[in-house]
């Protein structure tokens, strides 16, 4: 498992399309983002009842709408497998 990064919130917005709950999910819209404000502007809820739902009520979800709202505290960062830091001209080409 990756290491734990600091605390960044990450909210994942399921827009269901006239779908209910209980429906298959899998051909829904699923959008991430890392604010509130992203948030307000793919759903139409205003911001203010955002920060309210998951800031004064401490509430992980919230569905309103065609949309369900899951908000995320914990991030995890995975392993980047980028190039080693000894391969110095790395696609370099003198001919």
């Amino acid at each position: 498992m990756g290491k734990k990064d600091k605390i960044r919130k990450t909210y994942m917005v399921l827009s269901l399309g006239g779908m209910k709950r209980d429906d298959d999910l899998s051909d829904c819209l699923v959008m991430a983002c890392a604010n509130l404000v992203l948030v307000e502007e793919m759903t139409g809820i205003k911001r203010d009842r955002l920060t309210y739902i998951f800031s004064r009520l401490k509430k992980s979800y919230l569905y309103e709408g065609d949309f369900i709202i899951l908000k995320s505290n914990m991030f995890y960062k995975g392993r980047h497998g980028g190039p080693s830091k000894r391969v110095g001209m790395s696609g370099y080409n003198r001919n």
